[in-house]
């Protein structure tokens, strides 16, 4: 038992320092998203429509949030630019919810700097205990 929660602990630690790894400013310039040069009507749909086809419809039961990792992988294959601006969980313990804030960024039809919202929000299905242990996941951008 110990063995296997110093193996999951490793993991996430690993994952952490994945996530934590510094972004420079040369590769954001050097892979130009898809989004530039639409309208942002084009642009909010284009991205609703990859990231609904990202995630599976009915709930999800894992530890490690792969939702959300169906979607992340889903818009870097569509070429699609974004930043994980935060993530947070609901105050209420236990939680009930957790979000995470993407932006999209891109040169609009007009030529302007545009800046597309989105949240991810994963909902707690599980028993009254551990709400997350199950969750349903939805996408709003704006």
């Amino acid at each position: 038992m110990a063995k296997k929660l110093q193996e999951e602990y490793m993991n996430r630690m690993l994952l952490l320092a994945e996530v934590k790894k510094p972004i420079l400013k040369e590769d954001i310039s050097s892979t130009p998203s898809v989004l530039n040069g639409m309208n942002n009507a084009r642009a909010r749909k284009l991205v609703g429509d990859v990231v609904r086809k990202a995630y599976h419809t009915g709930l999800y039961k894992d530890e490690y949030w792969e939702g959300t990792k169906q979607i992340y992988h889903a818009l870097d294959n569509a070429g699609i630019d974004y930043d994980l601006d935060k993530s947070e969980y609901s105050p209420e313990f236990p939680n009930t919810w957790k979000k995470w804030y993407l932006s999209f960024n891109f040169m609009n039809d007009k030529g302007r700097e545009t800046i597309l919202n989105g949240i991810i929000t994963a909902a707690g299905a599980g028993s009254v205990e551990q709400p997350l242990d199950r969750y349903d996941m939805n996408f709003t951008i704006y």
